[in-house]
């Protein structure tokens, strides 16, 4: 059988803490992941020479199988990709 919970009371600092985190959270700007991305892998492709669509599979690719292991947030999957690919690719230019 189910045993319900309490919920727990938070204090007055906990409440402001968590105020100031979720302010944050909330005014720290997001980088525009629908065009963006795909604008700085074209910028990366031009600047080396590569194929923009390859590049940008290669970036697809690599978000795809961050995202999988679950480590991580969509964000953070997005930039470390981007920086992969970076690498990569300057390594092999």
């Amino acid at each position: 059988m189910a045993v319900k919970r309490i919920a727990k009371q938070l204090s007055a600092k906990e409440r402001a803490v968590e105020d100031r985190v979720m302010r944050a959270k909330k005014s720290y700007p997001k980088f525009d992941r629908y065009g963006g991305y795909m604008q700085a892998v074209a910028e990366l492709a031009s600047e080396l020479g590569a194929d923009v669509v390859g590049m940008y599979e290669e970036w697809l690719a690599r978000c795809e199988s961050l995202l999988f292991t679950g480590d991580h947030d969509v964000e953070d999957c997005e930039s470390m990709a981007l920086e992969h690919v970076r690498d990569a690719y300057r390594r092999a230019s």
